[in-house]
């Protein structure tokens, strides 16, 4: 087995690391305005919410050459769950 160093970078105002659980909590995944000046509408935030709910988490995104290729399991992180809505963000 490999060792792997892990750099956490978060963009959350209070992230909770559960070390116990191997759990992080009060992750934003979606904010109202993207790195690249893309801004979301109340209505894309609210329907983001519902595809966030229960699904993984990989790191990095696809390789735009193949986005359809599957995803390694070395790439999967974890999971989303309890989705919810904030004024900023999902």
């Amino acid at each position: 087995m490999t060792d792997m160093s892990l750099l956490e970078t978060s963009y959350s105002a209070q992230p909770k690391v559960d070390r116990e659980s191997n759990v992080i909590r009060n992750v934003k995944v979606l904010g109202r305005t993207s790195r690249n000046g893309r801004v979301y509408s109340d209505k894309a935030l609210d329907e983001a919410v519902g595809l966030y709910g229960d699904i993984s988490v990989n790191f990095d995104h696809p390789d735009r050459k193949t986005p359809e290729r599957e995803r390694l399991f070395e790439e999967g992180l974890g999971w989303l769950t309890n989705a919810r809505r904030d004024k900023d963000g999902v």
